[in-house]
Order: structure tokens, then sequence, then C-alpha cells
């Protein structure tokens, strides 16, 4: 057959799925859930692709198939369903977002409705029930769907929606991993913070053969993998941990093995931590941190940042920086480029939907030194040799697209993402900022 050189296919990002849920929350939505099903066989297969008959077909000898639609195992069939969906979604009249490809939104019945796709699971949000049966009975017409009503779980993400509130949490996939993974739960005593307290080395050997032999058993990248996708899709107060934890993945060590084993202990004694959306307006606002040089091997540091939308978390992270920094005010003004980046696309979003924000979004930070570089475009010998890039924050400052807004280190919301904290002072930011289960 022709070799199929585009073979991508978007999926919505959770940043905007969480967007998705804030804004059906604050603006008393509901969320319905539909999956379609076989969806691939549904797409047209443009490329000539051939196969072998299975036997029971009974094709005389010599003879194969070409297929006239996409099928399972293919590499363009996630492709070809995805511009299929498109053309069938915008037949309905509604619009797909330039900034996420996987967000629809137009009017139906006289009201707003909202789609977000992921391959063949669906999400549509309105306040008006009659327009989003409308919407599942046009897709029963052309597809074979499962209609699951109101949105309870979706990727692995519990979905809780009360009027005027949705919260979101992952307990259910915790408690998988912690019975995958239980024999590994036990090593370590409770553990009150999922970090570390003690600096883990790289490439550090094993100090006793008990030791490499207990490094060989252990299931280091998939019990990291899985942490991985919690903490990016719901668990930001494991997030800067399980950063911590990926630096060894090509050669872990006993004390990141030990540093593993205190994450899931953690997640044993805290498996629901929810994220709730509620309230009467967006109050769109950010935090931004750094912690200066914080990795001792390569001495980069680590950029924390958070974004919150209807009173949840939308959009954090954890996260060495590209370069090293000379000076803790380069490295916050650089965490505040990341953080300053995803606020800007948010408000872009928003816009596209018809929501766009006038008044500049509020960015806290806690060096005064960073503000002020950001918001008074001279030069002098501590910020000379900034890369350029990261003085695209003045022209946000300057266009009142954001606003930075000095806060004291013990409010900054994002310390605990770029560093380890104990006791007190991580739960402080972590219970402002989640629902903790007891």
């Amino acid at each position: 057959g022709i070799e199929c050189k585009d073979r991508l296919a978007p999926v919505v990002k959770y940043s905007t799925l969480r967007i998705f849920l804030a804004l059906a929350g604050i603006y008393s939505m509901q969320a319905h859930q539909l999956d379609v099903e076989s969806a691939f066989i549904y797409a047209p297969l443009d490329e000539v692709v051939y196969m072998h008959p299975h036997p029971a077909m009974n094709i005389p000898r010599g003879h194969c198939i070409r297929l006239l639609k996409s099928l399972y195992g293919l590499r363009q069939s996630p492709r070809n369903w995805n511009m299929h969906l498109h053309e069938f979604i915008t037949s309905l009249g509604l619009r797909r977002s330039s900034l996420d490809h996987c967000i629809y939104q137009d009017i139906v019945l006289g009201s707003i409705i909202i789609l977000a796709v992921f391959v063949d699971d669906i999400l549509i949000a309105s306040d008006d029930v009659a327009a989003i049966s409308h919407v599942k009975r046009s897709f029963g017409e052309k597809f074979k769907i499962k209609d699951m009503g109101l949105a309870e779980e979706f990727l692995n993400i519990r979905i809780t929606q009360r009027p005027g509130r949705i919260t979101i949490d992952q307990e259910p996939y915790v408690r998988t991993i912690l019975e995958k993974y239980q024999p590994y739960i036990g090593i370590r005593n409770y553990a009150d913070v999922p970090s570390m307290s003690e600096y883990i080395p790289r490439d550090e050997p094993p100090a006793t053969e008990k030791q490499r032999q207990f490094v060989q058993s252990f299931p280091y990248p998939e019990i990291v993998g899985s942490l991985l996708y919690l903490s990016v899709v719901t668990r930001p107060d494991i997030s800067f941990a399980v950063g911590v934890l990926t630096h060894h993945l090509k050669s872990p060590t006993y004390a990141s093995c030990k540093a593993a084993c205190r994450v899931l202990n953690y997640l044993s004694h805290h498996p629901r931590v929810s994220i709730v959306y509620a309230g009467s307006a967006l109050d769109l606002h950010a935090y931004t941190d750094s912690d200066w040089g914080s990795d001792r091997d390569t001495r980069r540091s680590t950029s924390g940042g958070i974004v919150i939308m209807a009173g949840g978390l939308v959009h954090w992270l954890s996260k060495l920086q590209p370069i090293v920094t000379v000076s803790s005010m380069e490295a916050e003004y650089i965490a505040c480029f990341f953080v300053v980046q995803e606020v800007v696309w948010i408000r872009q979003l928003l816009k596209d939907l018809r929501l766009e924000r006038t008044l500049p979004t509020r960015v806290y930070i806690d060096n005064k030194s960073a503000r002020q570089l950001a918001e008074n475009p001279v030069h002098h010998q501590r910020s000379k040799h900034i890369d350029i890039k990261f003085h695209w924050i003045r022209d946000m400052v300057a266009a009142q697209t954001i606003k930075l807004i000095d806060v004291p280190t013990d409010d900054q919301r994002a310390d605990f993402l770029t560093k380890t904290l104990r006791g007190e002072a991580f739960w402080r930011h972590v219970s402002a900022l989640l629902f903790v289960s007891k």
C-alpha cells in the first residue's frame, strides 16, 4: 500500500479538559459523555491498503482484500477517524477551536454547547439538556454510540457533578496502583509529604549486595510512569516528588527506589485528593515561583507555577529550567515566563469560546527584582545576558495582558512545586488549593 506520512491525531489536552470542567462548574452546565463504538471502521481510507484474507472467508488462493475503511491496527486509522469525526461535528454547526483542535463550541437550539473529544470518547456540556439530547441523537444517527449519561468517569478521572460545582479526583486509579504495588508500600514509615528530605544523587551505586538485588527487582519505570500520569492529571501535590523520580529513570538508585516507595506510602494515606470548580466567576489568576540552583547535579533551577480558574487548578508545572541561571532573580524571571505562556494561551482559548478577558490576569510572584525587570525594560549587569525570548514577558505586562503582583513567600502557593516542604508548610499550600479527604 501507499505509505501514510501524516498519522498524528490530536487528543484534548488535560489542561483543556480541566478548563472545560471548570466552565461547566461555574456556568451550571451538565457534562454528559458518549462513546462511539468501533469508531475507526467508520472512517474512509484514502490510501491504497491490501491485506491477506482470513482463512474462513473462503477466498481463492492468490487473491487479497483491499480495505475501503480504516481498521484497528493501521497507522493512519486514528488520523482518519479524527478527520472524519471533525467533518461530522462541523456539519452540526459546531466550530472547532484554533487553540485546541479537540474542543468544539457554538449555539445549539439557542444554548451554548461545548464538546471535548478524546479519540472516540466525547464530553458534551451545556446548561440545556434538550441541546445535549439533540447532539446525542445526531451522533446516534451517524454512529453506533453508547450514551453514558452524566459524565462520571473519563480517562481514569472520576467526575462528581452538583449544581454549580464539579469535583474531579482519581481515587479508583490510585487504589489500583496501590494494590498492584502493595509489597513496596510498607518499606517506608508513614509519609506525611511525598518528597524525600535528603538529596538523591544520580548514578550512586548500591552500597550492599542486598540493596543491589532490591534495585534490580524494583519495577521503577512502571511505578514512575503510573505516578507521572497521576501528577499530570489531578495530583499536583506529588508533582515535585515525581519530577525528581524521573531524573533517575535511566539508572535507578537505591535512594530513588526508596523515594518512589515514599510516594506510594503517601498516596496510601491520601488516596483521594480532589480539585473543585465552583463559584460565581472565572477569577483567572496564577502563581509563579522558583528554587534557585536546586538540582545539585546540573545546578539548574526548578520552576513551579499554578493557574487557578473557578476556584480550582487548571494548570500546574514543576520542572527543571532549560539553562543554568546566575541569580535567583533570573531563575524567578524564567519561571514566570513559563507560567505567563500558559496564562496567555488560556486567555486566548477563553476568547475563542466567547469568554474574552478584558482585565489583566493577576500573576503572583515573590521576587521583587524579577517583577521590576518585567515591568521596566532596562538592561544592567545582572540581566543583559538573559535570552531575548524570556523578555516577551515585558510585552505582556505592557499590553496589560498580565499584572505581576508581589506576594509574601509564606503565601506563595506554588512553593510546594519547587522544593521539598515539610509538614505544615506543605499542607498550608496544598489544603488551600485542593480538597483532601480524611
